[in-house]
């Protein structure tokens, strides 16, 4: 299966299995070095209008991820087109 593929089906496949009668947890660690290609599958999950039952719990460290990182910029984005976005600063 070629990459295109897998980026059009995955979010599919999670608005498939993520309902209000079993919704999914999503947890992705270490996104301070996240690719390109990679942010953008995240920002269509989030912004999928199909996806209704999936929480979405995101990690990364906070002093390598200044105001010109890429997550930066998906974060607002994503605030932008009203998905919500909640923050929690750990020490």
């Amino acid at each position: 299966m070629n990459r295109s593929r897998l980026v059009a089906l995955l979010p599919k496949l999670i608005g498939a299995i993520s309902t209000p009668a079993t919704p999914e947890l999503l947890f992705l660690d270490e996104l301070q070095w996240v690719d390109e290609a990679n942010l953008a599958l995240l920002k269509d999950i989030a912004r999928d209008k199909e996806i209704s039952s999936l929480l979405l719990v995101c990690c990364y460290r906070s002093n390598e991820v200044d105001v010109l990182h890429p997550l930066t910029t998906l974060l607002g984005e994503l605030t932008i087109f009203g998905v919500p976005v909640n923050g929690m600063h750990l020490e």
